[in-house]
């Protein structure tokens, strides 16, 4: 965002509060994807919650759903999708953040949702995935989405 990843203490230095900051990832967010359009599913889209320095003390759904939205809408309209990591579901606080915005995407009729771990270290790969499942059924999807030559294949949950 702005030529810096915001994980760096001095991309929340650039402005004038965490929620200008924030404002301005899912901003730029939103631009980007409005540019381009060979991509098949949106990932870290709570990136900027996790690497906050209040991380999500500061954060709800309702406090930037003016912002998140938009970009919500956009990935229904485009047939994209949005991904769940369940790297940062397995964290409870995080999976409240990613639980109010998946099942926002849902009622939009967003229906395209894949699950990754994000993992680092090879014992992580699949971790938490009987978590994500409930997650996802929380919010209404009854699948969930991988692709085989970019070619979305739905399985049931």
């Amino acid at each position: 965002c702005r030529g810096m990843d915001p994980s760096y203490p001095e991309y929340f230095e650039k402005f004038s509060s965490e929620e200008e900051a924030i404002r301005a990832y899912f901003a730029e967010s939103l631009e980007n994807l409005k540019c381009h359009d060979d991509y098949d599913v949106l990932g870290h889209l709570d990136y900027i919650v996790r690497v906050a320095p209040s991380k999500d003390k500061n954060y709800s759904y309702d406090k930037y759903k003016d912002a998140i939205d938009p970009i919500l809408e956009l990935l229904v309209h485009s047939g994209k999708g949005l991904q769940l990591n369940t790297e940062a579901s397995a964290k409870v606080s995080d999976s409240l953040i990613l639980t109010d915005v998946l099942r926002r995407y849902h009622e939009l009729g967003g229906e395209i949702i894949t699950v990754g771990s994000d993992a680092h270290k090879a014992q992580d790969v699949g971790s938490y995935l009987d978590l994500a499942s409930e997650i996802l059924q929380l919010c209404g999807f009854k699948y969930y989405t991988i692709y085989e030559k970019r070619s979305p294949e739905y399985h049931k949950l």
